[in-house]
C-alpha cells in the first residue's frame, strides 16, 4: 500500500481523485467559486498568514476550512433558505392587519418595493424559506390563525394557500433548513404561550405534522439556522434552545440570552443567530455562534429602539424592517453579520406604519 488515501472529488460525483499537493499562494481568501483541481488543495493567503485547505469541490460552490492559528471557519456556498430578495409579510398598522409583502434586494441599499399580498392580513405570524417559496405561518387575523400561506419569492404576486398549522396560534417563530420549515411556539387559545412546534416539507403543500415540543411555552421569539441546527430565542425568559431540524423531537437548551424579552426579532446569516429589540423599545443586537452551544454576546445596537420587526438576510447582511416604538416605524436598518458593530439605515418600507411582520429571503 502506498499509505495515501484519495480523496472524494465532490458531492456525490462518485469520483475518486489523489489529495492535492502544493499550495496556491495569493494575498487574497479563497472564494466558493475558485475551483481547484482536487480534494485537498492547499491555499495561503499571504497577507493573513492564514492557510485553507479544499474539502468539496463543485464547480462555483466549493468548501474551503481554514486552518492553524489564524483559523477563522469555512468558505461554503449559502444555505438554501438564503438569498438576496428580502421579504417582509404581513404585519399590523393603527387600522388592522396587512397582508401587504414589501421586497428588497439587500445587495443594494434603498426603499422596499410592493411584492403582492398573502392570501390573509394578519399580525404577529412567522415565514420560513426553501430559497424559491417563503411560507408564511400564524398570526392574528380576525382571531387566531392556523393559515399556512406561500409567494414563488422570484415573481411578484399575490399568495397560494399551502395548508394549516396543527394549531392556530400567534407569535410564533420560524427555522428552515430550506427543505423543511419548523414552527416553533406562540401564544395559543387564551393567550396561553405553547410550546407546539410543527413541520412541514416547504416543496409540498399540506398540512402541518407534529415535529416535538419546546422546553416550555414561548411566544414572541426570534428564531434562526444554519441549515443544521434551528435556534429558537427567548422570549419573557431568556432561554434558548435548539433542534436538529432534520430529526422529529423536543428541543434542547443551547444557553440564554442576554436579558428576558418578547418581541426581539432575528434570523441568521447561516452562521450566526442575530436578534434585534424587543419589550421596551430596546436598541440591543445580540449573537449566538449555531453551531456553539453558549449563551448570547452583544452584537452592536439598532438606528432606533423599537420591537416587533421583520428580519431578513441574505447571508451577509441582516436587516431590520418596521417595529414599534410609541409610533409604528417603516425604518430599515441592516449589520453585516461578519463584523461586530452597530446597525445602520438601509431605507424604509413601502407603509409608513407598519410593525409586527415576519421577513426571511431567497431568490
Amino acid at each position: 500500500m502506498s499509505g495515501t488515501v484519495g480523496d472524494n472529488a465532490g458531492r456525490g460525483s462518485g469520483v475518486i481523485a489523489p489529495a492535492g499537493t502544493g499550495a496556491t499562494v495569493s494575498a487574497s481568501d479563497p472564494t466558493i467559486s475558485t475551483n481547484p483541481s482536487s480534494v485537498g488543495v492547499e491555499w495561503i493567503n499571504s497577507t493573513s498568514g492564514e492557510t485553507w485547505i479544499c474539502t468539496d469541490i463543485t464547480a462555483g460552490e466549493n468548501v474551503w476550512k481554514s486552518t492553524g492559528t489564524h483559523s477563522s471557519g469555512t468558505i461554503q456556498p449559502l444555505p438554501d433558505f438564503l438569498g438576496d430578495r428580502g421579504m417582509m409579510p404581513c404585519g399590523n398598522t393603527d387600522s388592522g392587519q396587512l397582508a401587504i409583502v414589501d421586497y428588497v434586494a439587500i445587495s443594494s441599499l434603498g426603499d422596499a418595493q410592493d411584492f403582492g399580498d398573502m392570501t390573509v392580513g394578519r399580525t404577529n405570524p412567522a415565514s420560513g424559506s426553501s430559497g424559491s417559496r417563503m411560507v408564511t405561518g400564524g398570526g392574528m387575523a380576525s382571531g387566531l390563525s392556523n393559515v399556512l400561506d406561500y409567494v414563488t419569492i422570484g415573481s411578484l404576486g399575490t399568495g397560494s394557500d399551502f395548508g394549516d398549522l396543527t394549531v392556530a396560534r400567534n407569535q410564533l417563530g420560524c427555522v428552515t433548513n430550506g427543505s423543511r420549515g419548523i414552527w416553533g411556539g406562540g401564544e395559543a387559545s387564551g393567550e396561553a404561550a405553547s410550546d407546539v412546534m410543527d413541520y412541514v416539507t416547504l416543496s409540498s403543500i399540506g398540512d402541518a405534522s407534529d415535529f416535538g415540543n419546546l422546553l416550555s411555552g414561548k411566544s414572541a421569539h426570534p428564531g434562526g439556522s444554519n441549515g443544521t441546527r434551528g435556534v429558537f430565542g427567548g422570549s419573557d425568559s431568556n432561554v434558548v434552545e435548539y433542534v436538529t431540524i432534520t430529526s422529529l423531537g423536543n428541543s434542547t437548551d443551547f444557553g440564554d440570552q442576554l436579558g428576558s424579552m418578547n418581541h426581539r426579532s432575528g434570523c441568521s446569516d447561516g452562521t450566526k443567530a442575530i436578534s434585534a429589540g424587543g419589550a421596551g423599545y430596546s436598541n440591543v443586537v445580540e449573537y449566538v455562534t449555531i453551531s456553539s452551544i453558549g449563551d448570547g454576546a452583544d452584537f452592536g445596537d439598532l438606528t432606533v429602539a423599537r420591537m416587533g420587526m421583520s428580519c431578513c438576510s441574505d447571508g451577509t447582511k441582516l436587516l431590520w424592517g418596521g417595529g414599534y416604538s410609541g409610533s409604528d416605524s417603516n425604518v430599515i436598518d441592516y449589520v453585516t453579520a461578519a463584523s461586530l458593530g452597530d446597525a445602520s439605515d438601509f431605507g424604509n418600507l413601502t407603509s409608513a406604519h407598519r410593525y409586527k411582520g415576519p421577513g426571511c429571503s431567497g431568490t
